[in-house]
């Protein structure tokens, strides 16, 4: 879990620094509590953090989307900030399987989310200049 510290108070981007300790959030609870516990940490290198995290979250746990669905619908500012995060910074092959896992194994009584999943990746996927 991450911590702000007693250095919290060092600018706008101070507390930011316990992000880079993080190579990715690894679970949507782990994301969403750094989403909330680092308001205004998404820009630069956080804001990647946090692409590759949501993008290889999607990829590689898509049996995870319940979680997502239910973090999503108590924080609907957190929903807007992971399909922001669906973008072209991230792994060309892992918005692939995103696409692919939205468009055909989509949990029932989720058509919604997995509809926005698959518009953002797929519009990721043309901003690279490639598509599936």
């Amino acid at each position: 879990m991450l911590s702000r510290g007693a250095d919290s108070t060092a600018g706008v981007w101070g507390h930011c620094d316990a992000l880079l300790e993080v190579n990715l959030f690894k679970s949507w609870s782990e994301l969403h509590d750094a989403f909330k516990g680092f308001p205004g940490c998404d820009d630069g290198s956080f804001a990647e953090t946090y692409s590759d995290s949501v993008v290889k979250l999607l990829a590689n746990e898509w049996d995870q989307l319940p979680k997502l669905k239910e973090l999503a619908k108590r924080d609907p500012s957190f929903r807007r900030f992971v399909l922001s995060h669906i973008d072209a910074t991230t792994d060309f092959d892992e918005l692939v399987r995103v696409v692919s896992a939205a468009g055909e194994r989509c949990p029932p009584g989720e058509r919604t989310l997995c509809g926005e999943i698959h518009v953002a990746a797929g519009r990721a996927m043309i901003q690279v200049g490639r598509t599936w």
